[in-house]
């Protein structure tokens, strides 16, 4: 894995400053790491709120094309009831194109090679002043819109995602040293003042090298790592009064000793 430390608002900025037409890709960075994979062990998806969080097989391959990020491969494929399967089927056939549609636009396109009968899937994630602040995933199951507020050293501060019922906030805690301590998150009826759940999410063991996840943020999976300047190693989900889930990772590191999620 190829070494660079961005930071989520500079890589937006810089995408900001370095086009304003479409294009297969994202602009490159001065200082930008260029991801081969990343194993899905080391990936977490609470923005679905469905199935499992942790991914474990999934891995992610990233292409690029003139030195800009252009598609990530490597997803689940759903399979049709006459296949005998009961559960989806993973595949690098299945990728997401990365476009940059005007200086404030990027659009996700999920593609599947293997099958005509799935229709493209789209995200569209709208920029403002270098930061994320709007992402909407155009799902025919389970549509939703996600806002995102900052404070004013621009972390991250909290998100509301809204489905058709229902309404999720989460509020985010960095420490002193920019690493993501704790997300709370409170789910209610969108047109009802009542709670369906709160949740707590809890990040620690960080190392001390630079993070070289950070900025790569498009995707739901990665944007817990992409929040910190450095490496979370152990990770825990409470749902109300019940402990769900926890994980741990002993991390490896290159040979310039930057933690390599290849591995």
């Amino acid at each position: 894995m190829k070494t660079s430390t961005p930071s989520l608002f500079v890589l937006m900025t810089l995408i900001i400053i370095t086009s304003c037409s479409k294009s297969d890709g994202l602009p490159p960075t001065f200082n930008f790491i260029k991801v081969d994979s990343i194993q899905g062990r080391y990936l977490i998806d609470q923005e679905k709120h469905t199935g499992s969080f942790f991914l474990g097989i999934i891995t992610a391959h990233f292409e690029y094309q003139n030195n800009k990020l252009s598609k990530r491969r490597g997803g689940y494929i759903p399979m049709p009831p006459s296949s005998g399967y009961t559960s989806p089927r993973y595949s690098t056939e299945i990728y997401d194109s990365v476009q940059l549609n005007s200086f404030n636009l990027i659009t996700l396109v999920t593609k599947f090679n293997l099958t005509d009968d799935l229709p493209p899937k789209k995200t569209e994630i709208t920029l403002a002043n270098g930061m994320i602040t709007k992402k909407i995933t155009f799902d025919e199951k389970r549509p939703d819109t996600i806002y995102y507020f900052y404070d004013s050293q621009k972390k991250l501060k909290k998100t509301e995602q809204y489905f058709k019922s229902d309404k999720i906030t989460k509020e985010y805690t960095f420490d002193d040293k920019g690493n993501l301590k704790k997300i709370t998150t409170i789910e209610k009826a969108r047109y009802e003042d009542y709670v369906n759940y709160t949740s707590e999410e809890l990040f620690g063991g960080y190392d001390n090298k630079p993070n070289p996840l950070k900025g790569l943020c498009l995707w739901q999976d990665l944007f817990y790592r992409s929040l910190s300047n450095n490496n979370f190693t152990t990770y825990s989900y409470t749902k109300g009064s019940y402990y769900m889930e926890s994980h741990e990772w002993k991390l490896t590191y290159d040979q310039n000793g930057n933690a390599d999620f290849s591995k």
